[in-house]
């Protein structure tokens, strides 16, 4: 709320001030920015708050009677690595037929900005104008709950518990944000993300790619969210993803969506996949089948 916000600005000025009084060292740039997220978290809560209560969510009518949902939301900025994955996701989608030929330099397909017209994709890269940074972090924090707390798949749960809960979160939710319109938040870089896969190479098998969307699949049912394509991104997103860790890790992931998520994978709209992918997802070829399962630590 506004009295959280206003507690975290006040430290802030209050350092920045004070720094010409030449008092005990203050906070580090690591610990500011932390601040500055946690206002930033509580005026998205805030917002979402007072778009939830009056019901914008829900949707309204435009003047000719078409169905909208009053996007965006959240301002959307982009990230250190949004055009990189846009542009990635794109160019497949062209090759294997999904997307139109004009997609890169389509307005609608490339802005950041959800289209409010239901009948219209909602791409991974525009999630942010809906959801906002607490609609992310809503999400990640019941996912890894859930994977921490699997007793079905000890050996799975147990390669996330070398670290808490709330570090597996914020991690992933600077990867979310970065990739789907939040601005810059994932200062990492991809290399130690590779390297973070390599250290969690023992349980990147296809096994352990299920049981991941399969925690994925149980968080997103237990979620509410008036705007089925919200779902449907979410889970292309991860499919899409996983098409790179295949390739990774020499592992092929052959399990289809859920049907009321398959909407988020256009190859399982399809009656009659290609023979080349009809073990899995358009954005994964076929491949030798692995030698071990997948799944990193703490990435979606």
């Amino acid at each position: 709320g506004r009295g959280l916000m206003s507690a975290w600005e006040s430290q802030i000025s209050e350092r920045q001030v004070g720094a010409s009084r030449s008092p005990p060292p203050g906070p580090s740039e690591s610990q500011l920015d932390f601040a500055r997220q946690n206002i930033r978290a509580s005026q998205d809560t805030q917002e979402q708050h007072l778009r939830f209560s009056s019901g914008s969510h829900q949707g309204t009518r435009d003047m000719e009677g078409k169905s909208t949902f009053g996007y965006p939301f959240f301002k959307p900025e982009k990230g250190r690595y949004t055009d990189m994955f846009r542009e990635k996701y794109v160019k497949h989608s062209i090759e294997k037929g999904i997307l139109p030929e004009d997609s890169l330099s389509n307005e609608k397909i490339n802005s950041l900005v959800a289209s409010n017209d239901p009948n219209d994709k909602l791409h991974f890269w525009q999630l942010y104008s809906v959801l906002g940074r607490d609609g992310m972090k809503e999400i990640i924090t019941a996912f890894y709950t859930s994977v921490l707390g699997d007793t079905e798949n000890a050996w799975f749960a147990e390669a996330f518990r070398e670290k808490p809960l709330t570090r597996h979160v914020r991690g992933q939710c600077e990867f979310w944000l970065d990739l789907m319109g939040g601005g810059v938040e994932y200062k990492k870089g991809l290399e130690g993300l590779e390297v973070l896969h390599e250290a969690s190479s023992e349980v990147m098998t296809s096994q352990g790619a299920k049981v991941w969307m399969d925690h994925l699949y149980k968080t997103l049912d237990s979620y509410e969210c008036p705007d089925h394509r919200v779902k449907e991104a979410i889970v292309e997103f991860c499919l899409f993803l996983m098409g790179d860790y295949e390739q990774q890790f020499k592992f092929k992931h052959s399990g289809a969506p859920p049907a009321k998520y398959s909407g988020g994978c256009p190859f399982h709209r399809s009656k009659s996949p290609p023979a080349e992918s009809s073990a899995g997802c358009p954005f994964q070829t076929s491949r030798a089948p692995p030698a071990k399962p997948y799944l990193h630590r703490s990435r979606l």
